[in-house]
């Protein structure tokens, strides 16, 4: 259970992609609930990686030796790297980014949440293996099961969460348009 925690960062962080994605609200409103999910999933990733680092030293493990431990690490920098872009980007509570740069940087930071979903769920995969690894359990028992199905919905859930992202027309409300404004260079030129 000391991972847990990371586990529910990355179903908050599916959330968010989703979040923004299909829900009819104001654009703002979107941005800011995207933005304070993704920090609560960072917040939760770092706090997962701070239990099983204490579990580990508790336990006389050794930290970092496996493909699940530096799949968690490359996730969970990418992961601070993509809040850090995403904040200073698209943020407007004060003078951020101009529009150009917003609109240069959206497909990377689309293409970038697609990837941390993608490495999220390779984590978690990776280390439900290693500890069913470590649980040793017998061939055909409800629990070689139960870790099946579980991996098995992570992977369903995963590929719901990138197809929402990529193939579902984002919603916006009546009357509201999405894309960026022009600045007022290209209106000028018009």
């Amino acid at each position: 259970s000391s991972g847990i925690n990371a586990e529910y960062g990355v179903f908050v962080m599916g959330h968010a992609v989703i979040t923004f994605r299909i829900l009819p609200l104001a654009h703002r409103v979107k941005k800011y609930l995207h933005a304070l999910m993704n920090l609560g999933a960072a917040a939760f990733a770092a706090a997962g990686l701070a239990a099983v680092v204490e579990n580990h030293n508790e336990q006389g493990y050794p930290n970092f030796y496996s493909l699940h431990s530096w799949l968690g690490l490359v996730t969970l920098s990418f992961l601070f790297l993509q809040a850090l872009g995403g904040l200073a980007i698209f943020q407007d509570l004060f003078k951020g980014a101009s529009d150009e740069i917003r609109g240069a940087y959206k497909p990377w930071h689309v293409v970038a949440g697609t990837a941390l979903i993608t490495f999220a769920t390779a984590t978690m995969l990776t280390g439900l293996q290693e500890k069913y690894g470590f649980s040793k359990p017998e061939n055909f028992s409800a629990q070689a099961y139960t870790y099946n199905f579980l991996a098995l919905t992570i992977l369903m859930w995963a590929f719901t969460t990138i197809y929402i992202l990529i193939a579902v027309e984002k919603r916006v409300p009546e009357g509201e348009y999405e894309p960026f404004p022009e600045s007022e260079e290209q209106q000028h030129v018009q």
